[in-house]
């Protein structure tokens, strides 16, 4: 089996992984207000999903960053990863904070959104400096990035838990 094959295999998996949570979000909006907790886990299971797409899309990008460039970049890229996991450490120290105090229908809107707008970013760094990319999982030659494309799309299904 050819490398190019194998890839496409995991892209598709992860792409079937990440339509799996747009199925059950219909739901997901009555779980938030009855238990906030598991509907976040779910959020945060299709993080995870795309940042999995977009570390990918990173190990194929950083072939292409001319050497001179490589440190910054990769300090842009780790500073993002440091963003994300701080903005998820604030959702769910929220989450905990409103379930100890039984808050009633809590809004975690500008929360899930500081997730979103990180995940956003370093998905932004890798389209900036991942093969020169023009359009999401395309590169200047044409070429598909993997993950990328996955990661595009896993970010849009994350757009959809915020109002």
């Amino acid at each position: 089996m050819t490398m190019r094959k194998i890839i496409t295999i995991v892209a598709i998996g992860l792409g079937v992984a990440g339509m799996t949570g747009c199925v059950a979000l219909s739901n997901w909006w009555d779980e938030l207000s009855t238990n906030p907790a598991a509907a976040i886990q779910q959020f945060e299971s299709v993080e995870q999903n795309v940042l999995a797409d977009v570390a990918i899309a990173w190990t194929f990008a950083q072939a292409v960053i001319p050497a001179s460039a490589l440190p910054a970049v990769t300090d842009a890229y780790n500073t993002a990863l440091l963003a994300i996991n701080h903005a998820v450490g604030v959702l769910n120290a929220a989450v905990q904070a409103a379930a100890d105090a039984k808050q009633p229908n809590p809004n975690f809107n500008a929360l899930i959104g500081d997730v979103i707008s990180a995940v956003g970013s370093i998905i932004a760094i890798v389209d900036q400096f991942g093969g020169h990319v023009v359009a999401p999982g395309e590169t200047a030659l044409g070429h598909q990035v993997p993950g990328l494309a996955d990661a595009h799309s896993g970010l849009q299904a994350m757009k959809h838990f915020a109002h």
